[in-house]
């Protein structure tokens, strides 16, 4: 094992299943390993882009949107917009 990793005990039915997919990958995979190294690179990206969707800038653009943007003509509410954002939804698509 290389000098800057650590070992993660998992029960031995996960590994079985692991080196199956391993198997089935036709060489995507190396080993066991590399197929939990990607997946829990996969997981924690998606955490990372849940915890913050929009970047501050981001941010003040929407927010300068809404301002502008004439609600008469559309059925939905800022508010609900504003939900649907916290949601991780695009709402905003042909707003300018």
């Amino acid at each position: 094992m290389p000098a800057d990793d650590v070992a993660v005990r998992i029960s031995r039915k996960l590994y079985s299943e692991i080196e199956k997919r391993v198997k089935e990958s036709q060489g995507e995979f190396r080993d066991v390993r590399d197929y939990v190294e990607f997946v829990l690179s996969e997981v924690v990206k998606e955490d990372e882009k849940a915890e913050a969707p929009y970047t501050p800038e981001e941010e003040e653009q929407i927010k300068r949107r809404l301002k502008r943007w004439d609600t008469s003509r559309n059925d939905r509410s800022i508010k609900q917009v504003l939900w649907q954002i916290s949601q991780g939804s695009e709402p905003l698509l042909g707003i300018v």
